[in-house]
């Protein structure tokens, strides 16, 4: 007799499992680092600092390049500043030489409030820097603009190192495109997969019909 097999008429359909959704996508750890690709990132969903999950917010963090604190000096020239800062800023965009786009990390409650509270001091020095700069300019006071270069300095080193000092977190470009970012927690840092140059692509160059001036979605 033969051994054979019936389909079984009734038996529920059989699909294709789906393919699961991987955790992370434009994010990953180099040692210590940790490395981002902020057009791509998608990050788990737990703080950078404390590697708690619970309330957490994507807030931007701050990384400036020589050119770029170079280029920021330009806005305290008395009266002409904000005329020469985007004549020099959009060339050098649009070139390549500065990014728009900066890494957003997720934080909890206790490391935003410090984040927060450094972006507001940084805030004040700069505000009271540029009112200076800006009334030795119509005043044409030597005095006045000498009593700004302090707030000018404290504000530039304040926005260059506010997240290193409150947060603990320090931001430097990375190649191709990426940002590196030291001070994450271990345990956030072991989800993660290991960085290869391959992983991504250059940023640099501004694709025909893109702006440079969007932020990616968060």
């Amino acid at each position: 007799m033969a051994d054979y097999q019936d389909e079984n008429p009734y038996a529920s359909p059989q699909f294709a499992a789906e393919p699961a959704v991987p955790e992370t996508h434009g994010i990953w750890r180099d040692g210590d680092e940790l490395v981002v690709l902020p057009r791509d990132m998608k990050a788990p969903k737990a703080c950078w600092v404390t590697n708690r999950t619970g309330f957490v917010l994507r807030c931007r963090l701050v990384s400036y390049s020589r050119l770029s604190l170079a280029l920021n000096l330009l806005i305290f020239i008395p009266l002409i500043g904000f005329l020469l800062y985007p004549l020099v800023a959009v060339p050098l965009v649009f070139l390549g030489y500065l990014r728009i786009r900066t890494p957003t990390a997720w934080l909890c409650w206790g490391a935003l409030w410090r984040q927060w509270a450094g972006a507001l001091a940084c805030g004040i020095l700069m505000a009271i820097a540029f009112g200076l700069s800006l009334f030795a300019g119509f005043s044409m006071s030597l005095t006045a603009f000498l009593m700004s270069v302090p707030f000018i300095i404290a504000g530039l080193i304040g926005m260059t190192w506010s997240d290193r000092l409150t947060i603990g977190l320090y931001t430097r470009f990375g190649e191709n495109g990426t940002y590196c970012i030291r001070g994450v927690h271990p345990d956030y840092l072991a989800r993660l997969p290991a960085y290869n140059e391959s992983d991504t692509t250059s940023a640099t160059t501004i694709e025909l019909g893109e702006s440079p001036f969007v932020e990616p979605a968060l």
